[in-house]
């Protein structure tokens, strides 16, 4: 219920005329409108599920079909799965959690190891970002002497970007 009331004053707030005097300010509301909606559309389309599955489970044991039951049980995980992601967004409440990220990979003093191994690392953030449907690019990259790299500087942009790579859940 907070949210959906958050969601009607942020409405309420884009629809004012003077909105844009103040550019900063439209922005960072717009920002959060787009965050707040979202966030009731996940709960929106949680509640939705747990109903089909409701239905499923009424028509699986009143006619007896395992078929349907098997369909219930698979939306069930499904909802499972996005459970667990939105308690993890409960605990990105950071300042910066909802923010893109910078992430930098130096190999230190190890030498040609320790530059293959911060080569490898950079790949992992980069297929890490890439399963998760963030955009990610390479801004900087200094390439090792014998093979890997010295250092890299990588850009994530997502949702939450900043707070999944903070954490120590996020990076999987």
């Amino acid at each position: 219920m907070a949210l959906r009331a958050r969601l009607e004053g942020l409405e309420a707030e884009t629809a004012r005329p003077d909105l844009w005097d103040d550019r900063e300010n439209a922005e960072r509301v717009n920002r959060e409108k787009n965050a707040v909606e979202r966030e009731v559309g996940v709960y929106d389309s949680l509640d939705a599920g747990l109903e089909e599955v409701e239905t499923l489970l009424e028509l699986g044991r009143d006619e007896g079909d395992a078929d349907l039951l098997q369909e219930a049980r698979e939306r069930c995980e499904a909802i499972d799965a996005s459970l667990v992601e939105v308690e993890l967004r409960q605990l990105l409440g950071g300042e910066h959690d909802d923010s893109n990220a910078i992430v930098s990979i130096n190999s230190g003093a190890g030498g040609t190891d320790a530059a293959d191994w911060a080569e490898m690392l950079m790949r992992m953030y980069l297929r890490w970002a890439e399963r998760r449907g963030f955009k990610s690019e390479v801004l900087d990259l200094q390439p090792g002497e014998e093979a890997g790299i010295r250092s890299a500087t990588l850009r994530v942009e997502g949702e939450y970007a900043y707070g999944y790579l903070n954490s120590e859940q996020g990076v999987h």
